[in-house]
């Protein structure tokens, strides 16, 4: 009986030596499937590369088409003239009118028309005369006349102002500024009671139609304004000024 426990003995020990029937399925899945994903992996990288290559070309191309309309849009711009043709034209008529040429010097002397009178400034430096009829009397200022017509629309203003015996016309406009010729705008140069002087009709300048400067003693001279008259009719008031 020992012997047979012996040999079952031995038959169990060389039994559980002897290596498992397992079927080797479940290892080769184990080492196939980080290959699996390595290869998905692989692929989804691919995929997005072609991706974002695709995506990039379009805008490419994209930014490409509309830089080269920006730049056609840039170099057809400049060739319009609308912008500068309407400019020309707003420009007024009288901006353009060059100053008119002198006539021939004209030459007064003193006179006091039969019925007029005189009037003084409160400095009495200078006198006028003037019509009664047609001028009411003159309010005293210093150095300053001013003809109030009885009707409209002649108003007549004198005033000494400083002079630097340099151009009538700089003395003008440096008292007067804002003066527009006009088309029909002349000048008349003078020498009144041996005292030179210009004045130019129908110009613009407010409600001012006649402007004009008469030399004192090259460091004054009168400036002359008017809001009507015309020639003869300036050149009566003109001849009767008198410097005291």
């Amino acid at each position: 009986m020992q012997t047979n426990e012996l040999t079952s003995d031995s038959n169990q020990q060389t039994s559980s030596l002897q290596p498992t029937n397992t079927p080797p399925v479940a290892e080769t899945s184990t080492s196939q499937q980080p290959t699996n994903n390595k290869k998905l992996t692989k692929w989804l990288v691919i995929g997005l590369v072609a991706l974002l290559t695709g995506t990039t070309g379009v805008f490419a191309y994209k930014y490409y088409e509309l830089k080269q309309r920006f730049s056609k849009v840039q170099i057809t711009q400049p060739e319009t003239p609308s912008s500068s043709t309407p400019q020309a034209s707003q420009s007024p008529t009288t901006v353009s009118t060059p100053t008119p040429k002198p006539t021939k010097t004209t030459s007064l002397s003193y006179n006091l028309p039969s019925g007029w009178e005189t009037f003084q400034d409160a400095e009495r430096q200078f006198e006028i005369g003037y019509d009664p009829k047609v001028f009411f009397e003159p309010s005293p200022y210093p150095s300053r006349i001013g003809l109030n017509s009885k009707k409209c629309c002649f108003n007549f203003s004198i005033r000494i102002e400083p002079y630097d015996a340099g151009s009538p016309h700089k003395f003008i406009d440096t008292n007067t500024q804002g003066i527009e010729y006009l088309p029909d705008t002349y000048e008349k140069n003078y020498i009144i009671n041996g005292k030179s002087g210009l004045v130019i009709y129908n110009v613009e300048y407010s409600s001012t139609i006649i402007v004009g400067m008469l030399d004192i003693d090259g460091t004054r001279a009168f400036l002359i304004s008017s809001t009507g008259g015309n020639d003869s009719s300036i050149e009566e008031i003109l001849a009767s000024i008198k410097v005291l």
